[in-house]
């Protein structure tokens, strides 16, 4: 967002964007990406979130993400930011009487260790899209952090972020016992089934209607869950919405309806045991039984 800034801080920085801009419009461009897939999404990412900040003449961060997303487009990962760093939460912000960075200080500080440890797994390689933008958007946070007053720039990226550090995350399939439990699982705040799940579920439905009219053709049990990071009802009703979204899945692949029940735990029956306001992966899941 916008700084207050000298005026002889400002001058070379203008002329710097005087001398990029093609027809005054756009903001200084980093070349086209190459690397890894995640690299590359990266760079785009960046390329957005620069031509963000240009337009609303941020000038420092504009030449700041430019560098990252140039980073980038050569293949190389740049480092989130680090809020500690940025000064997030120290009181010497435009308007310090107000200033959010205080009370999302220690909650950015974890949201950085969270995306350090996923980006040093596996999701880049695996979730490349997720992966980029849960680091972008941990930027836009700390940046928007840094300013500390203009709560809804603020919401906006750390929503942004969690959505994504989600999507990363996720586990999309685990089955424990083939043929019997299967275990569908979701990104953060979300009902939506990823086509690997599609493709699980219909997997399972086959072997659901080869048992039917044996001995072992009986129940279908549909449980929704949910992590613990909103309030009781939201997590209630999500949780609902995913054990719905896996019935409607069965019943598409011709499923009866009669056979299947339906329940709800909300976060009621965690796998992985968390405190209250922790977005678990795993936990965001619904289980399928079939006798």
């Amino acid at each position: 967002m916008r700084k207050m800034l000298p005026v002889t801080a400002l001058l070379p920085l203008a002329l710097a964007a005087c001398s990029g801009m093609m027809g005054g419009q756009q903001a200084p461009q980093s070349s086209a990406a190459t690397g890894s897939p995640f690299t590359q999404a990266l760079a785009s990412e960046y390329r957005q979130f620069t031509d963000s900040e240009y337009a609303q003449q941020d000038w420092p961060d504009t030449y700041s993400f430019r560098d990252k997303a140039q980073m980038a487009a050569e293949g190389r990962t740049p480092t989130p930011e680090d809020p500690t760093k940025r000064g997030v939460g120290t009181g010497l912000q435009l308007h310090p009487e107000v200033d959010i960075g205080k009370e999302q200080r220690g909650e950015a500080i974890a949201g950085r260790q969270r995306l350090m440890a996923a980006l040093a797994g596996e999701a880049p390689r695996r979730n490349p899209q997720a992966a980029a933008r849960a680091q972008v958007a941990y930027d836009c946070w700390v940046e928007q952090l840094e300013e500390g007053w203009q709560r809804d720039d603020i919401e906006r990226c750390r929503k942004a972020f969690n959505t994504a550090m989600g999507e990363m995350e996720a586990r999309p399939i685990a089955q424990t016992a083939p043929g019997e439990r299967l275990q569908v699982y979701f990104a953060f705040d979300s009902s939506q089934l990823t086509q690997e799940s599609r493709q699980a579920i219909a997997s399972a439905a086959r072997d659901i209607k080869a048992r039917a009219g044996t001995s072992r053709g009986g129940r279908i049990e549909v449980d929704g869950h949910a992590d613990r990071s909103g309030s009781d009802t939201y997590n209630e009703q999500l949780s609902q919405a995913r054990a719905q979204a896996v019935r409607q899945e069965l019943l598409a692949e011709g499923v009866p309806a009669n056979r299947i029940t339906m329940q709800a735990y909300g976060e009621r029956a965690p796998q992985v045991p968390t405190p209250d306001g922790v977005a678990q992966p795993e936990n965001r899941r619904t289980v399928v039984e079939f006798d």
